[in-house]
């Protein structure tokens, strides 16, 4: 790799929440977005959707969206319903 040039990593966030995980050089699985960055959590709703907790998101709320949108999406203070579906391995890399 030339010296000027960055490795391309994986990595999975959303506006509403900021970055949830990343693949590490050296720390990484093909296939998946990598492992939590600190202070991240995650449960799977019963479908398999990506519920996303932080202490501090990026947002509160929509700005004039459609009723009910905001209330989807943003479950209490600190989590985000992200709408993608996924996974967890058994060594904590998301997919």
């Amino acid at each position: 790799m030339p010296a000027h040039a960055a490795p391309a990593v994986e990595t999975y966030g959303l506006v509403e929440f900021g970055s949830v995980s990343l693949n590490l050089p050296g720390a990484n699985r093909i296939g998946s977005v990598g492992r939590l960055l600190p202070g991240v959590r995650l449960e799977f709703a019963s479908d398999g959707e990506i519920i996303v907790h932080r202490k501090d998101t990026q947002a509160r709320s929509y700005f004039e969206c459609a009723p009910g949108e905001s209330e989807r999406t943003f479950i209490g203070d600190s989590s985000v319903a992200t709408g993608d579906i996924g996974r967890m391995d058994q060594d904590g890399y998301l997919y």
